[in-house]
């Protein structure tokens, strides 16, 4: 399924977010992965796609029919198992959705693409299934990005451990927490004009 294209304004040129499952959206979701997690980062091909995909939603970015961004999120009671693994607290198990392999291509990542895509997990997934929390796992050099995701989401590192690539983070984002509350405004502004220019 693929729900109807938001259009969103990438400089000056038109852009197209679609949200959908992995029949839908799957083949742009991994070739983005694979462009930007293997070609541009150096990671391995193992990046590209994981079990949980075929449970997921996804959200892709285009600029005119080129994807450009991607970001997919599994629902709580699909992702239980992944968060034992991880180690993801128990008061967590089960009613945390997870975000994972949010991808941008580099030209476009001063575009406010990430902020874009959370407003619309917030709006088009979150808020609609009533989704109160929501982890991520950083694994090797990816853990760099722990205070983007702070900044971006309000998350907070929760548990750590080791990985085929090192060290891994676990962060955990509470939609009701006065953390996700301080970054919800510029959640909104890019909703909102997300939302006010649908077709």
């Amino acid at each position: 399924m693929i729900y109807d294209p938001v259009t969103i304004v990438l400089g000056t040129r038109g852009a197209t977010i679609q949200i959908g499952n992995d029949k839908s959206l799957g083949g742009d979701v991994r070739s983005l992965r694979r462009r930007v997690f293997c070609e541009e980062e150096g990671f391995l091909e193992d990046m590209v796609e994981t079990p949980l995909d075929g449970l997921g939603i996804h959200i892709v970015v285009r600029n005119g029919e080129k994807p450009i961004a991607c970001i997919s999120v599994i629902p709580p009671e699909d992702s239980r198992e992944f968060a034992e693994e991880v180690l993801l607290p128990e008061a967590y198990a089960g009613r945390a959705a997870l975000i994972t392999k949010m991808a941008v291509v580099a030209e476009h990542r001063k575009s406010r693409l990430a902020t874009i895509m959370v407003a619309c997990l917030e709006h088009y997934i979150f808020a609609p299934r009533g989704y109160r929390y929501a982890f991520v796992v950083l694994k090797g050099r990816h853990r760099l990005n722990e205070p983007f995701y702070q900044r971006l989401t309000g998350a907070e590192r929760v548990a750590e451990g080791r990985c085929s690539y090192g060290k891994q983070v676990v962060l955990i984002m509470d939609r009701q927490a006065p953390t996700y509350q301080s970054v919800k405004r510029d959640i909104l502004d890019a909703q909102i004009k997300t939302v006010a220019l649908k077709k």
